[in-house]
């Protein structure tokens, strides 16, 4: 991941961090991928600490 992801996420107000996200899926329900962004979110949440 390197020093830039946890700086960048340093930057971010709490309520906006991907810590924070709810796992509505409403995200996913209009995205145009069909990215499963919950999923990912917790992953990266793991990956950064």
């Amino acid at each position: 991941m390197g020093f830039i992801a946890p700086m960048a996420i340093a930057a971010i107000p709490d309520d906006k961090r991907p810590s924070a996200c709810l796992h509505c899926h409403s995200c996913e329900q209009v995205c145009p991928q069909t990215i499963k962004i919950s999923d990912m979110m917790s992953d990266f949440v793991e990956k950064i600490g």
